[in-house]
């Protein structure tokens, strides 16, 4: 009887270890907007609208420079980085902080000399950004009037 019970026992676990442990793999939880944030973001084009139609869409690279980018970085310090055409290109950099508001999908940019852009994020991937201009140095765009960018990593 002794025999049939440890027999019994051995079947039980042999069959039970013998399961399939493979799980399927969990997708990983994308990147929290902060973190898609960081980086250099190229300022590729600006659409202007009003009253919902498109009035005017412009390529904000010169033809002679580097792209002008922001550099968003982790401790909440940006570099704003314009190239002068007319200069040999020579790059401009308007140094300061940066900061986002997750609820409100707010990005405020800070120049050390107190210059202020508060842009909407109204979309984001790992190499895409669109922003809304709320702000630029107290002032808001004409009512009716949207101004977006669009940026690239």
């Amino acid at each position: 009887m002794r025999k049939n019970i440890v027999l019994l026992f051995m079947s039980i676990f042999v069959f039970t270890s013998c399961k399939n442990d493979d799980t399927t793999a969990i997708p990983s939880e994308p990147d929290d907007p902060k973190t898609l944030l960081l980086g250099k973001w190229k300022m590729i084009k600006e659409e202007m609208y009003r009253d919902g139609n498109l009035t005017n869409s412009e390529n904000l690279k010169n033809p002679e420079c580097d792209y002008d980018f922001y550099d968003l970085k982790k401790e909440g310090i940006k570099d704003e980085v314009y190239h002068d055409s007319e200069n040999s290109c020579l790059p401009e950099n308007y140094k300061g902080l940066w900061s986002y508001d997750e609820s409100k999908k707010i990005i405020t940019l800070t120049d050390d000399d107190n210059g202020e852009l508060i842009l909407q994020v109204t979309s984001l991937t790992n190499n895409d950004l669109k922003v809304k201009i709320i702000r630029e140095d107290g002032s808001s765009p004409p009512t009716g009037f949207e101004v977006y960018l669009y940026l690239k990593k």
